[in-house]
C-alpha cells in the first residue's frame, strides 16, 4: 500500500486527499511527506486529515508546521474535549489516499514503520489495501470531503473534485461505501449481516478485532448450521491483550458449529476483510 501511495501522488496533477488515523514518525513518514510536499510546492492541492485521538502521541512534533510551511492543509478530527465519551467513541478511523478523483488507495495500512514492517512491534506485520480506479473512486472523495467539511464547516462543491478518466472496462461493480458515529442506520453491521444471510458457499474472514454482538454471532451461527464454509483468520500476536483475550473468548462457540478459526502466527494480522 506505501509504495502503491507514493506511485499515484508521483502522478496527481490536480489534487491529494488523505485521510489516516495513525501518523507516526519514520521511514514510511518521511518518504510520504517528500512526495507530499514536492506535489504542493507544484501547484498540487493537498489535504490531510488525522485523527486527533489516534495520532496523539506518535506524531511528530512538527508535523502541523511542517504541512503549513508547504502549503499542505492539515486538519486533525475530534481534538481532545470535555466530553471523554465524545473524545473516546468518536474516531476517524480511514486510511486512505485519494488522486485527482481517478484513483485511490485504502485499507488497514496507517502512516507508521511498523505497517511496513520497517520495524518489528508485534511480529511481522500483515496487512490488505485495495486500489480503486474509475467512477467508484467519486464515493471515496464524497466521504473525504464530508469529513473535511464536518470538520471546517467549510463548503465544497463536490463535482469539482470529480475525476476526468474513463473507468477501466470491467464486469465489476465497485461500490466504497462508509460508516461512523454520525450514521445511526448501521450500514456496515447492515451489510454484514445480509450477507451472512445470504451465503451459498463460503464466508471467509480476517480481522485483528473479533468483538461480535449477538445479531452478527447469530448470523455467522446460522449460516455455519447451514453448511457454508466459514473461516476466520485472527491475529497469533495481538497488539493489545485484552482486546485478544476478548477476541479468543468467541472462539468456542463458533468452533462448535463447525466454524473453522485460524491464528496468523508470524505475527499481528491487522487486515479487515470479508469475502
Amino acid at each position: 500500500m506505501h509504495q502503491e501511495n507514493l506511485k499515484i501522488i508521483s502522478q496527481s496533477e490536480k489534487f491529494i486527499f488523505l485521510e489516516y488515523f495513525i501518523i507516526t514518525g519514520g521511514k514510511m513518514y518521511d518518504e510520504m511527506m517528500a512526495a507530499l510536499i514536492a506535489k504542493a510546492e507544484a501547484g498540487v492541492e493537498v489535504r490531510l486529515l488525522f485523527d486527533a485521538g489516534g495520532s496523539m502521541t506518535t506524531m511528530p512534533k512538527d508535523f502541523i508546521k511542517t504541512c503549513t510551511d508547504h502549503q499542505i492543509r492539515c486538519l486533525p478530527f475530534n481534538p481532545l474535549s470535555a466530553s471523554l465519551y465524545r473524545y473516546i467513541s468518536f474516531r476517524d478511523h480511514r486510511k486512505m489516499t485519494i488522486v485527482d478523483g481517478n484513483v485511490a488507495v485504502a485499507g488497514g495500512i496507517n502512516i507508521g514503520d511498523e505497517y511496513i514492517n520497517a520495524i518489528e512491534v508485534h511480529g511481522h506485520w500483515k496487512d490488505m489495501a485495495l486500489r480503486i480506479e474509475g467512477d467508484a473512486v467519486y464515493s471515496m472523495t464524497a466521504m473525504f470531503l464530508s469529513m473535511w467539511e464536518y470538520v471546517t464547516k467549510e463548503q465544497t462543491v463536490l463535482v469539482d473534485y470529480r475525476g476526468t478518466k474513463a473507468s477501466p472496462q470491467t464486469d465489476a461493480f465497485v461500490m466504497p461505501f462508509c460508516d461512523g458515529p454520525m450514521n445511526s442506520r448501521e450500514p456496515i453491521e447492515n451489510t454484514y449481516m445480509n450477507l451472512f444471510t445470504n451465503a451459498k458457499r463460503y464466508i471467509y474472514i480476517t480481522t485483528p478485532y473479533l468483538i461480535l454482538d449477538t445479531d452478527l454471532t447469530t448470523c455467522i451461527l446460522m449460516a455455519a448450521r447451514s453448511g457454508v464454509d466459514v473461516r476466520i483468520i485472527t491475529p497469533g500476536i495481538p497488539d493489545q491483550k485484552i482486546v485478544y483475550a476478548t477476541t479468543r473468548s468467541f472462539y468456542g462457540a463458533l468452533l462448535a458449529e463447525g466454524v473453522r478459526i485460524y491464528e496468523y502466527t508470524p505475527g499481528f494480522l491487522h487486515g479487515k476483510v470479508l469475502v
